[in-house]
């Protein structure tokens, strides 16, 4: 499944190893700073990979929220026996595009 989306053709429903998926599914509540909040993961496929799509960009913007979101993901994988990975669209082939009012952001050297 996984492949399938580092494909040309990126579409969950062109993989025959996909039996069935979802999106923004399950909810997965986490806390950042004090607060509880939901998170809805990109894809839940053949009840068994959660699976996260991000930018590198965008992660490290967010970071302490993608990495409460990460967190609580994982705990929440190994809590019912599922598999959390995040992809990221860089590795993926797809080309991220910076909104207007972040292409001026000074971005740190060091990921």
């Amino acid at each position: 499944a996984i492949e399938v989306l580092k494909s040309n053709e990126n579409k969950l429903e062109n993989d025959i190893s996909v039996e069935t998926y979802k999106t923004d599914y399950p909810r997965i509540k986490y806390e950042l700073d004090n607060e509880i909040f939901t998170y809805f993961p990109d894809f839940f496929i053949n009840e068994k990979d959660i699976v996260e799509i991000n930018s590198y960009t965008v992660f490290h913007l967010n970071k302490n929220k993608k990495e409460a979101k990460a967190e609580a993901a994982r705990k929440y994988c190994q809590e019912n026996g599922l598999i959390y990975k995040i992809l990221y669209e860089d590795d993926l082939g797809v080309e991220y595009r910076l909104p207007d009012y972040i292409k001026n952001y000074n971005f740190p050297h060091s990921w």
